[in-house]
């Protein structure tokens, strides 16, 4: 963060691929003026260091290729250019493919998350972090889910067909009337 003038204004050059060797030489730069010879017990002896050089030096300097004055150039090109931070921290996730189960669900990290049921048996791509969980399949972001716990079932109403298709049916009858055969003490 403390050479942000010095970088800051050394980045306006990435855009002009001619000129790459400036970028490049201002890490020679920082390392042959600021550091070279140099041994620091603590980074924050280390960072002491550079802001008294950022200020008596960097920021005063005249640079050699584009003869401007560096933290003026910063301030008058760079700077304004800015944007704001990302007012979120940028999310790491894991991406890995997952079969769909013909129940209609996947199974990330121990529980299960549904998906819409025309994607039973098909691959689909998932995207999840600590907090939310992304199913991709044909291109589009097919479901979104907040992570659930351990062996939880994570389902959406959305994602059930319309009606049970003809062997759910058939599978929910044969269990009934097995259901129907077995006694108070389940030995008949």
């Amino acid at each position: 963060m403390l050479l942000l003038p010095v970088i800051g204004a050394l980045c306006h050059y990435r855009r002009h691929p001619q000129e790459d060797g400036i970028v490049e030489n201002s890490n020679d730069y920082v390392k042959d003026n600021a550091l070279k010879g140099r041994r620091f017990d603590s980074l924050e002896e280390l960072n002491v260091h550079l802001a008294r050089w950022n200020r008596t030096a960097v920021r005063l300097r005249i640079h050699g290729t584009t003869r401007k004055q560096v933290y003026s150039h910063f301030l008058e090109v760079e700077k304004p250019a800015l944007r704001p931070l990302a007012s979120e921290c940028f999310s790491l996730f894991e991406i890995g493919t997952r079969i769909v189960h013909p129940d209609r669900h996947v199974q990330i990290d121990g529980s299960y998350y549904s998906v819409p049921h025309m994607l039973v048996g098909e691959d689909v791509r998932a995207q999840w972090d600590n907090r939310l969980i992304r199913i991709y399949a044909r291109g589009k972001c097919e479901a979104v889910h907040t992570k659930a716990p351990v062996g939880i079932f994570a389902a959406r109403e959305e994602h059930r067909p319309a009606r049970n298709p003809a062997r759910e049916e058939a599978y929910v009858a044969g269990l009934l009337s097995k259901a129907e055969h077995i006694g108070e003490n389940g030995l008949d």
